[in-house]
Parts: C-alpha cells; structure tokens; sequence
C-alpha cells in the first residue's frame, strides 16, 4: 500500500466518521421533530410500550449478557456510547464502497446510512420488541377481524 493509498483509506475514515456523528445528529431531531406531530394518544401508546430509549434497552441488554450490572449514570452513558458507535462500525462499509465499487462520498454516505438505519431501525429493533410492545401490539397483529 502506497502512501497515496493510505492517505485514502484516512480520508475515508474521517469522512466516515463525521458523517455518522452528523447523520445520527440529524436523524436524532427529525425522529424527535416527526414524533411531536403524532396525536397525544399515540404518543402515550408508544411511551406506555417502550422499555426505555433504545441505545439503553441495547446496552442494558449487552452488558446484562457480559454479567455486568450497569447504574443509571452508566446507562445513559452507555446508551449513548452505542448510539453513535453503531453507525461508526458502518465505516468500513462506506470504505469498501468507495475503493471496491469507486462510488463517490456522497453515494457511498447515503447508502451506508440507510443501510444501517434499516437493518438496525427497521430490522433489528422491530424483530426484537420487548414483551410490553408485544402484548399491546397482538391485537394489531391479527388484523381487522379479529378486533
């Protein structure tokens, strides 16, 4: 590798990584800002649903599969830790894109993020509710019908 080559992969990496503080940033006040205009009572449902904020419910449930036990401070701060560590361990996703497909930063940034926010928002996080979600969501589950 050249150092031409390793001022690349540099390059990459720090472009990477501030897109993922700046798009987790962004798409942090947009869900804030598009939950704001949901009615009160789905607003409430939702709460009522929710274990926690999600990067808690994540790091709780890590660390509770390490056998650590987590305090509320520590929580939070591991909550937030995951919450842009998660798109930071994209960036090597957004590398390969941009040297093996030579996709501009700009496409390589787009459909990493998405990506992620898919597999993680979408995916992840809608395959694994917790068990409050669950109950409150069977109805729904069973379609019209059966209401």
């Amino acid at each position: 590798m050249g150092t031409a080559d390793v001022e690349d992969v540099v390059k990459d990496a720090a472009v990477a990584g501030a897109a993922a503080y700046v798009g987790t940033t962004v798409m942090e006040q947009f869900n804030m800002a598009t939950f704001s205009l949901e009615p009160a009572e789905d607003q409430e449902r939702e709460q009522e649903v929710r274990p926690g904020p999600p990067p808690q419910v994540a790091a709780q449930k890590i660390a509770g599969a390490l056998g650590i036990e987590l305090r509320e401070g520590q929580l939070e701060k591991a909550g937030m830790g995951l919450h842009y560590a998660l798109p930071l361990s994209w960036t090597p996703v957004y590398m390969g894109l941009r040297r093996r497909l030579a996709l501009t930063p700009l496409a390589a940034g787009l459909f990493t993020g998405g990506a992620m926010s898919l597999i993680a928002d979408e995916g992840i996080t809608a395959r694994w509710p917790s068990p409050r979600a669950r109950r409150a969501c069977a109805p729904c589950a069973r379609g019209p019908r059966a209401a």
